[in-house]
């Protein structure tokens, strides 16, 4: 596997810069696809389970997601978010607290286990440390520009 300091600083013949970036941005998602049907499977998860857990994951530390929302962004119904938030809780996963401020609500969080020991993760720092303050503004650009591409595609 290249590593980030055997990437070329001058391009040859080998290297096409027009095409390099598309197929490495596809072979990452590929991964990425693959990795999470995987680690869903282990758990016993499906791929909408696989979705909520990362929404979650994700909105933990700033607002964390209502069953509402939840099923706003996967685009199901609210008793199957329900179902899905039930299998999520009772694979440890998951819990649900009431909201802060208004009692009727839940709010639904991960638990340590979903959020501990991911080893990729620390191989990413890794990999980030290694880079230069000038590759990591380019990189965040350029991945900020693709999402926003994809959210797009989305709707």
């Amino acid at each position: 596997m290249t590593s980030v300091r055997e990437v070329p600083t001058v391009l040859d013949e080998t290297v096409r810069p027009e095409t390099d970036v598309v197929q490495a941005l596809a072979r990452l998602r590929a991964v990425e696809s693959q990795m999470m049907r995987r680690r869903q499977a282990h758990q016993g998860l499906g791929e909408s389970d696989g979705v909520a857990l990362r929404l979650i994951v994700e909105r933990a530390d700033e607002d964390p997601v209502t069953p509402t929302e939840i099923a706003a962004h996967l685009e199901l119904t609210t008793s199957a978010v329900t179902s899905l938030v039930d299998r999520l809780v009772k694979a440890g996963l998951i819990e649900t607290r009431p909201h802060a401020t208004d009692r009727r609500r839940k709010i639904v969080v991960p638990t340590e286990a979903a959020l501990a020991g991911d080893a990729l993760e620390d191989r990413v720092q890794e990999i980030v440390d290694e880079l230069s303050v000038r590759s990591r503004i380019l990189i965040v650009g350029f991945l900020d520009r693709i999402a926003e591409a994809m959210e797009r595609e989305a709707r």
